[in-house]
């Protein structure tokens, strides 16, 4: 719901239509799913440098899968992809298209940690 929310003030904000920008955020899930794995595991298992090529080329083919006419509903994408991109990595001022110069931020630094403290949690040594 806090998510939605956001989404939705920084639509009003930007004056452009929260509805469609919530629709467009499905559709990139959607076709998330159904084109390559989801980022979920990805992201469970540490593969960051994986996680990072994966933002990076759907970053890259948004302009490629939205239609010419509707230049918002890409514009919206590339914010959306560029705000889970910063969420968890810092990109290279001087190439930040080069996903191999990405550098982790405090969010994978968490996740790692509390992926280490799983396994003994796992074998019920709580």
């Amino acid at each position: 719901m806090q998510t939605t929310y956001a989404i939705q003030i920084t639509c009003i904000s930007l004056g452009i239509y929260p509805e469609d920008t919530l629709q467009i955020a499905e559709q990139y899930g959607i076709r998330n799913d159904l084109l390559h794995a989801n980022l979920l595991p990805i992201i469970k298992k540490g593969l960051f440098p994986t996680l990072a090529k994966r933002l990076c080329l759907d970053r890259m083919d948004i302009p490629l899968l939205t239609p010419a006419a509707d230049k918002t509903e890409g514009k919206i994408l590339e914010v959306l992809l560029d705000s889970i991109i910063d969420m968890w990595f810092q990109r290279d001022g001087s190439d930040p298209a080069n996903h191999e110069m990405w550098t982790a931020t405090r969010v994978k630094e968490q996740t790692q940690r509390t992926q280490r403290r799983v396994p003994w949690q796992k074998r019920g040594h709580n």
